[in-house]
């Protein structure tokens, strides 16, 4: 028996909560024992890298009108530094109005595993092994 509810990281699965599933299913069925799975969960694990979501900063369209959009997020040239040192980012330089010399972002990679699309595999992995028990 696993449980996945709503109250670990908003009830998201990533890699490691599905390759626990898989496993636990597979073993379930060498052994021919039942697979019991209670789950209160919201999906796949979409993330957003901590450390550049504690940097990044926002050029609003209307900086007095936030609803109005923006136009990009940057990041300053120290942040930039540190998070491009560690393969967190790929951004180019603009200038910005009031800070000069910023760092528009264009990918946000992240150091930790399991933040992106790759969760979405587990969806698949786990429709598959209910299907099979």
């Amino acid at each position: 028996t696993h449980t996945h509810t709503v109250t670990f990281q908003m009830g998201t699965f990533g890699v490691q909560e599905d390759l626990l599933f898989q496993r636990a299913s597979e073993l379930a069925r060498q052994q021919g024992i039942p697979r019991i799975y209670i789950a209160v969960n919201s999906g796949a694990r979409m993330g957003l890298a901590t450390e550049v979501q504690k940097a990044f900063r926002v050029e609003w369209s209307d900086p007095a009108a936030p609803n109005k959009g923006f136009k990009y997020i940057y990041l300053t040239e120290k942040d930039y530094k540190r998070l491009k040192a560690s393969d967190s980012v790929i951004a180019e330089p603009v200038e910005h109005p009031t800070e000069g010399k910023v760092w528009r972002i264009t990918d946000i990679i992240g150091q930790q595993i399991g933040l992106g699309v790759e969760n979405l595999c587990g969806s698949g992995a786990i429709a598959v092994c209910s299907g099979l028990h």
